[in-house]
């Protein structure tokens, strides 16, 4: 055998080499197991990145304001026009302060009955049909009984058949504000439907409104204050609008909707309090984006100048048996309250809107109703009737109705 000394110092160095391999392992720090959580086979180790979400105070989204979008539809038109896909952030939950009692002139249902807050702040019985309806200056009652409108005077405690048509129904009677000696009813020749009718009071006949080929209505309509012109919706959910003598159907295209927007449904008019300017909910679709869902839009149109603008567009709508509530104008004409039906329920229920589409604010709740003076809105939601006020509509003023209390008006007189 042939010795090699080079080779047996190789393998003298090999056990040396493996022995400062583990003294020098020893003394270097190492790093904690990972939790079974956090291994995953075959994968590389990965960053972890936690993300802050912002957040804002309330003030900060207490005023959710709608800026419009300018789009191609403004090209020759006078329709400001905000997204049709944009919903607007709530605000947070608002403030509530001390309960107030009731004011003069609010007229309420109640433990079946109708009652009214008097000047002394105290609740008066005012019929014991809670669907009654008081004349806006107090004075006159309007009931349904046994398919008959029937008349009281409130002074005189006389009553009196109005309709008394055997074999006919009457039903859903209304007063016109321009017109003390007129109202509006639901006139049911049949068990087929019903027709919107006109009751002139001296001479007591009705008058069966809408189209020629008296197709069925849906009521009530909405009657403008000046007490010419009125508005109404078909079953078949068209639009009519009767100006001066002429009953003719609504076309929102000839007010400048722009025509890239198909109209799929419309109904619910409301008019301005200088009957200059009428709204109504519609379901449009943008023909430009297919595959965008329709939207509910409130539409308002000034009828003189032939204008329209489109507010609070939403697509989450829900859907129900009958249609959308009209919403409520304030008695200066700036804002409109409205409640949405979305199926996101930070969204759903009553929002006010600036008529000029300048400012929208959510509010909650249902049933909006106007102090005679503007001042002040009320509302109902699951903690009662509430109140609050324009410009911001954040504070919350609880009213001390009873609890199964419905707000049904709120007529000139006294008011905070």
């Amino acid at each position: 055998m042939i010795f090699n000394p080079d080779k047996q110092h190789r393998l003298y160095l090999i056990p040396l080499a493996a022995l400062a391999l583990l003294v020098l392992s020893a003394c270097l720090p190492t790093d904690p197991e990972p939790a079974l959580s956090e291994q995953v086979a075959g994968e590389a180790p990965r960053e972890v990145v936690t993300v802050a979400r912002p957040t804002s105070s309330p003030t900060a989204r207490a005023t959710v304001t709608a800026t419009p979008t300018p789009t191609p539809w403004q090209s020759g038109t006078a329709v400001p026009h905000t997204e049709l896909t944009t919903t607007p952030w709530p605000p947070d939950p608002p403030y509530t302060p001390t309960p107030a009692p009731p004011f003069p002139n609010m007229v309420y249902s109640s433990e079946g009955k109708l009652w009214q807050i008097g000047s002394d702040w105290q609740p008066q019985l005012v019929s014991e049909d809670p669907t009654a309806v008081l004349e806006p200056n107090g004075r006159r009652l309007l009931t349904v009984s046994e398919g008959d409108v029937w008349l009281t005077d409130l002074n005189s405690g006389v009553t009196i058949n109005l309709s008394n048509t055997p074999g006919q129904t009457e039903c859903c009677p209304q007063w016109w504000p321009g017109q003390p000696d007129t109202i509006f009813l639901g006139w049911e020749p049949g068990p087929d439907g019903r027709f919107l009718a006109q009751l002139d009071l001296p001479t007591n006949t009705i008058q069966v409104l809408g189209p020629a080929q008296g197709q069925k209505s849906v009521t009530p309509l909405a009657a403008a204050p000046n007490g010419i012109s009125f508005a109404f919706e078909l079953e078949t959910e068209e639009a009519w609008l009767h100006m001066t003598s002429e009953t003719v159907q609504f076309d929102p295209y000839a007010y400048g909707l722009p025509e890239t927007l198909e109209l799929r449904a419309i109904g619910a008019p409301a008019w301005s309090p200088d009957s200059q300017k009428l709204a109504w909910v519609m379901v449009l679709a943008d023909t430009i984006t297919p595959d965008e869902p329709p939207a509910v839009v409130l539409g308002v149109f000034n009828l003189a100048q032939r204008q329209a603008r489109l507010l609070h567009p939403y697509s989450d709508f829900l859907g129900q048996d009958g249609w959308f509530s009209p919403p409520v104008w304030s008695p200066d004409g700036r804002w409109l309250a409205y409640e949405v039906l979305s199926m996101d329920p930070v969204t759903h229920g009553l929002w006010v809107l600036a008529a000029n589409n300048e400012a929208e604010q959510y509010v909650g709740g249902q049933n909006p109703i106007w102090s005679p003076d503007g001042r002040y809105l009320t509302y109902q939601n699951a903690q009662g009737t509430q109140m609050t006020y324009p410009p911001d509509f954040t504070y919350q003023i609880g009213i001390t109705l009873p609890p199964d209390a419905t707000l049904h008006d709120w007529q000139e007189g006294s008011s905070p």
